[in-house]
C-alpha cells in the first residue's frame, strides 16, 4: 500500500504480461510449424507435378517411336502401369520415382552424378504412385467399362496392343470401342464421326495418382494434351470415389513388381 492508499498492482500485470508473451511465442511457434509444414506439403506438390510430367513425356516419346501409339497395358494382372520395357528413359528423373532403388537385371540402368542413386524404366513403371490408364476414357461409365475389359482379358491371360470392343454406348465418347490412347486420337474419332472441338481440351487422362501423399485428399492427373491438373479427391473424374475404388481393387498399392 503507498502513502496515497493506491496500491500498484504490479505483480498481477507481470504475470499478465508473462501470460501474453508466452501466448505470442505459443502462436510464433505454431506459425512457424504452419509454415515448415506449407514449404514441405509445396513441395511434395511439386514432386508429384513433376512426376506425373516426367510420365507423361515419357510416354509421349514413345508414341513418336510407335506410330503414335502410346505404350500398351501391362497384361500382368495387378499392374495399372505402361507395359514394362517400353518408354522414353531419358525424360524419367527425379521426384518420388528417382528415390528407388536400382536393380541391375531389371532392365536399363540410369544413374545420377550428382547423389549417386539410380533406377531403371521397370522399377519406375512399377511404381504405386500413379494408375496408367491406357485407354481413353472421359467419365465414369466409360471408367467402368475399361475396369471390366481390364478384368476379362488379365484372367484369360491377353494384352493390350488393340482397341477394345464394348457394349453400345460405353467406349470413347460413347462410342462401342475403347480406344488406345495416342497423340492422333482426335483425328481417329473424326473418322468415326465424334469430333471434339479444336479449342477443346482432350478429357482422356493418361496418369492418375493415387490419392494419400497430401494433406489435402486429392492428386495429379496428365491428360493426354499433356496438361498436368490437380484434382482433389472425391472430385471430378477421374478422381471420383467409384472409379478411384475400381482402380485400387485392380492396381492395390501393395501390388509386387515381378521380378
Amino acid at each position: 500500500m503507498s502513502e496515497s492508499g493506491f496500491t500498484l498492482p504490479y505483480t498481477p500485470w507481470r504475470a499478465r504480461y508473462s501470460a501474453v508473451i508466452v501466448c505470442l511465442a505459443a502462436a510464433a511457434l505454431v506459425l512457424m510449424r504452419w509454415g515448415m509444414g506449407a514449404r514441405v506439403e509445396l513441395e511434395r506438390l511439386q514432386d508429384g507435378a513433376y512426376d506425373a510430367s516426367s510420365l507423361g513425356i515419357a510416354v509421349a516419346m514413345s508414341a513418336t517411336q510407335n506410330d503414335g501409339l502410346l505404350p500398351p497395358l501391362d497384361p500382368s494382372s495387378g499392374h495399372l502401369r505402361p507395359k514394362p520395357g517400353v518408354g522414353h528413359p531419358a525424360f524419367l528423373v527425379d521426384g518420388r520415382v528417382k528415390k528407388l532403388e536400382a536393380k541391375p537385371d531389371a532392365g536399363l540402368l540410369l544413374s545420377y552424378l550428382d547423389d549417386g542413386r539410380a533406377f531403371t524404366m521397370k522399377e519406375l513403371f512399377a511404381s504405386c504412385d500413379f494408375f496408367y490408364l491406357g485407354y481413353a476414357v472421359s467419365n465414369e461409365k466409360e471408367g467402368a467399362a475399361l475396369i471390366d475389359a481390364y478384368r476379362a482379358r488379365t484372367a484369360q491371360g491377353l494384352g493390350f496392343e488393340e482397341d477394345l470392343a464394348v457394349a453400345a454406348g460405353s467406349g470413347t465418347l460413347g462410342t462401342a470401342t475403347l480406344y488406345r490412347l495416342r497423340t492422333d486420337l482426335a483425328e481417329q474419332l473424326a473418322e468415326t464421326g465424334v469430333k471434339i472441338e479444336e479449342d477443346s481440351p482432350l478429357p482422356f487422362p493418361v496418369f492418375v495418382e493415387r490419392p494419400g501423399h497430401y494433406s489435402v485428399p486429392g492428386g495429379w492427373v496428365i491428360y493426354l494434351d499433356r496438361r498436368v491438373e490437380w484434382l482433389p479427391y472425391p472430385g471430378p473424374f477421374p478422381m471420383t470415389e467409384s472409379f478411384m475404388k475400381s482402380l485400387e481393387s485392380i492396381s492395390p498399392p501393395s501390388a509386387p513388381s515381378p521380378e
